[in-house]
């Protein structure tokens, strides 16, 4: 990219277009001509008028000739190398066609330079594959322009269908975030009303307000503002109207109108810790009670246990331990070598000793 091409790119509020990953559609191609248009419309020109800068060089006649203050958008010529000058030409001849050479010159080397921007930011924001038949073997993309590269695109990728009409729609529901406020709501809207209209099916604003509000609704936001629209709608209900009329209350809002929403919100997510320890209650009192209280194992159990715990401290091998344990059998006393000691199922055996009381 040259050096001419860069400093132009600092001037326009999109330095470089967000890369396409994987294959476009037609959403991701109309925010693409969005940047696009913004880019271009930043850098100032006499053609067409100038009130929408170099768009007349990016779009068909047809589309700019659509715009409000536009004409005929004139394509600035190669001046040539150098000003025409004839041989009897006086001092102040040579000057003014010295003069008009270097505006000329000038006019055509920043409308080369705007299209050569374009064209390099789509480049480089689509995969290559995507525009590998557009580019030629010899010398490369040199043959194509940015807006015959991006109708390629939008030819073979960008067909809006029914789905997609349908999902742009159901984009009016999402939920409200309180926390950005309005300016994010509106944006969705016109993206969505944009959207629709370039796939053939409007949205009507009475539409976009309407489900504007069942979103303040369910996020119990502007009830009293949403109440006085419905009640006494200006004469024309447009988006606009309705975003100033909210702008309006939303500056009028009281401190507790403004928190209520987040207290709302927190007050469902107490409930909802709440609700969640009581359905698992039962299991957390028996997981603390296991702590607190362990059940006492079983003497055979401690001793089965504690054996092979000792017998690793003294340094016993493994296959002696296994091959003790096998050979130990669990056998009854015989009644012949067993006494009684009075208490009830209590024994031991007749050589212990016995002490006296």
């Amino acid at each position: 990219m040259s050096s001419n091409v860069l400093s132009l790119l600092e001037q326009m509020p999109h330095k470089s277009f967000t890369p396409i990953n994987g294959q476009p559609n037609f959403r991701l191609c109309a925010n693409l001509c969005t940047k696009i248009h913004a880019n271009l419309m930043t850098v100032t020109t006499t053609a067409g008028r100038g009130s929408h800068g170099h768009l007349g060089s990016f779009l068909p006649p047809a589309k700019y000739l659509a715009l409000p203050g536009t004409e005929a958008y004139e394509v600035p010529p190669n001046p040539g190398d150098g000003p025409v000058i004839a041989n009897n030409a006086t001092n102040q001849a040579i000057a003014n066609a010295t003069n008009t050479w270097k505006a000329a010159h000038a006019r055509y080397t920043l409308h080369q330079e705007v299209l050569k921007s374009v064209k390099q930011g789509i480049i480089a924001c689509i995969e290559p594959i995507y525009i590998e038949r557009c580019r030629d073997r010899r010398i490369g993309f040199e043959n194509q322009s940015g807006a015959e590269l991006l109708q390629w695109i939008e030819a073979k990728y960008a067909i809006m269908t029914a789905n997609d009409l349908a999902k742009n729609r159901l984009l009016l529901a999402t939920p409200f975030d309180v926390d950005k406020g309005l300016d994010p709501r509106w944006t969705l809207v016109a993206d969505v009303q944009y959207f629709a209209e370039l796939g053939g099916e409007p949205i009507p604003d009475s539409a976009a307000i309407n489900a504007t509000i069942q979103v303040f609704d369910q996020a119990r936001v502007y009830s009293n503002a949403v109440y006085q629209w419905n009640t006494n709608p200006p004469a024309q209900a447009t988006m606009n109207a309705f975003i100033l009329f909210m702008a309006t209350a939303e500056r009028e809002r009281s401190p507790r109108e403004r928190v209520a929403p987040l207290a709302t919100m927190v007050l469902m997510q107490l409930n909802a810790i709440l609700r969640a320890l009581v359905l698992h209650l039962p299991t957390t009192l028996l997981l603390v009670a296991r702590h607190l209280f362990p059940p006492t194992p079983h003497p055979k159990s401690i001793l089965t246990q504690t054996t092979p715990t000792l017998m690793h401290e003294a340094n016993v091998p493994a296959e002696s331990l296994a091959s003790s344990q096998a050979d130990v059998v669990p056998t009854p006393l015989p009644t012949s070598i067993i006494a009684d000691t009075g208490c009830t199922s209590h024994y031991f055996r007749i050589d212990a000793p016995v002490i006296n009381k």
